[in-house]
């Protein structure tokens, strides 16, 4: 990936070396390596606004959010997805608005910004839910429930714990069913002490 970002440098292409910085940028965000994530996403934005290329710069604000919302970095990190934002509805990209709208509702979750995460996850969650987008939908269903198992609605909290085991179950995706599961059970165990 780095001999990628190295060539389209040499080329000199600016839409290439944005792509090749994102790229980058998200390989280091899966790999857990988020301060060159950050490093590289922002990289590219430069390089995404001086070939118009929207939709890339919208993908790179956002991978540049999660990054800093994992590093902590709060406050930041809704800037980006509020670049994110723009840049989306410029290019109509309903997906990438509400995938957007989940990784801010996450945010804001972090944040203790309770209300605001309900409506970011709502949101996507209505869109998921009407384009089969399974996955998504079930990762805001399990948001969700973290929202109302923070402001203490445990029975409204198990409803959305319960529907994001049983997609991730139906879709084949064992690791995230695990992880809301257990997230699940913890907060049943809280609930009976």
């Amino acid at each position: 990936m780095i001999d990628a970002v190295k060539l389209s440098r040499e080329n000199r292409d600016p839409n290439d070396i944005g792509a090749s910085l994102t790229n980058l940028g998200s390989a280091y965000r899966e790999s857990g390596l988020l301060h060159q994530a950050a490093a590289a996403l922002s990289a590219s934005i430069p390089y995404h606004r001086a070939s118009g290329n929207r939709r890339q710069e919208a993908s790179a604000h956002a991978g540049l959010g999660v990054a800093l919302s994992q590093l902590g970095q709060q406050e930041k990190s809704e800037e980006c997805f509020q670049e994110a934002f723009t840049a989306y509805r410029e290019v109509q990209d309903e997906a990438g608005i509400n995938l957007n709208y989940m990784n801010l509702g996450h945010t804001q979750l972090k944040s203790g910004k309770i209300k605001e995460a309900r409506d970011s996850l709502h949101r996507a969650l209505r869109f998921f839910q009407s384009t089969a987008h399974h996955h998504f939908e079930a990762n805001s269903l399990g948001l969700l429930g973290a929202a109302e198992w923070i402001s203490g609605d445990i029975d409204q909290a198990k409803i959305y714990y319960e529907e994001a085991i049983r997609i991730f179950r139906r879709i084949g995706l064992k690791e995230s069913e695990r992880e809301t599961k257990a997230a699940l059970s913890e907060m049943l165990s809280g609930r009976s002490s």
